[in-house]
């Protein structure tokens, strides 16, 4: 069993997470960081009133639904990108 010095220097070379090496998925805090970021993502549409799809300044339910669903895939696709 490699001790953590070597796994970092495994990581790195490999430019993976230790979690990757030690087969731990980190997804639960980074769910939350992603849910985070879209709702703040959101709120900032919101604020900014500029979508063509809202509707005085807010947009309805199945809109907010398709956009968190984009963004969450999006940023989901450039993590694995970034592996």
């Amino acid at each position: 069993m490699p001790d953590l010095d070597t796994l970092k220097l495994i990581a790195d070379y490999f430019n993976i997470s230790i979690d990757y090496l030690v087969d731990r998925s980190p997804l639960k805090e980074n769910a939350t960081d992603i849910e985070r970021i879209i709702n703040e993502t959101i709120n900032e549409l919101e604020a900014k009133n500029t979508l063509m799809f809202m509707k005085n300044g807010k947009m309805d339910d199945e809109m907010s639904r398709l956009l968190k669903a984009t963004i969450k895939g999006s940023i989901t696709l450039i993590n694995n990108l970034k592996k």
